[in-house]
């Protein structure tokens, strides 16, 4: 298991890891859940991150609110999570570098390489989306209490009709949001 480090971000701590060397930085922004060294005892992780390694310098990393990463008091904008990455590239000595980006932290990875290219040389999707799925005017704590028909039709004023998920869909995400929330 790398060697647990922590970048400043504002008031935040953010646990942090890099592993293997080569000629590409790899910064990998993960999902809204991580935990940067319980995820060495998957044996998938493992060997993901091993392979990467095998050619590139790669740094990974817990969001603020997960993992070895400080607590938060509320879920943190796209903006925010954007200067995550820039601290724990800043930490890491990445003043550029391909960012691969799973579920949320693809989205925080699309803004950063939209607002400043110049640090981004490759960007890898996987799981994610550009869009939120929620009016921008609303918390993201109201939204887990929001009617999931209002979510629909705000998705579908974005995409339109082929895109916009189904009621359960949204019930069942709903539900997943209250439970994480709530606990």
């Amino acid at each position: 298991v790398p060697e647990t480090q922590f970048a400043h971000c504002g008031d935040l701590q953010l646990a942090y890891q890099v592993l293997g060397s080569g000629p590409l930085n790899l910064v990998v922004s993960g999902s809204f859940v991580t935990n940067v060294e319980v995820m060495w005892g998957s044996p998938e992780f493992k060997a993901f991150f091993d392979r990467l390694a095998s050619f590139a310098r790669v740094v990974i990393f817990d969001k603020g609110g997960v993992g070895m990463s400080d607590p938060i008091v509320k879920v943190r904008t796209m903006e925010e999570r954007v200067e995550e990455i820039k601290a724990v590239m800043a930490a890491a000595d990445c003043d550029r570098a391909s960012l691969i980006g799973f579920s949320e932290g693809g989205s925080a990875s699309i803004l950063l390489a939209a607002t400043e290219p110049e640090r981004v040389q490759a960007l890898v999707l996987i799981g994610s989306t550009a869009i939120t799925p929620i009016p921008l005017t609303v918390d993201w704590e109201d939204a887990i209490d929001m009617e999931p028909s209002v979510i629909i039709e705000h998705i579908r004023s974005l995409l339109g009709d082929d895109y916009a998920p189904e009621e359960h869909h949204m019930l069942r995400l709903r539900d997943v949001g209250q439970a994480v929330r709530d606990s």
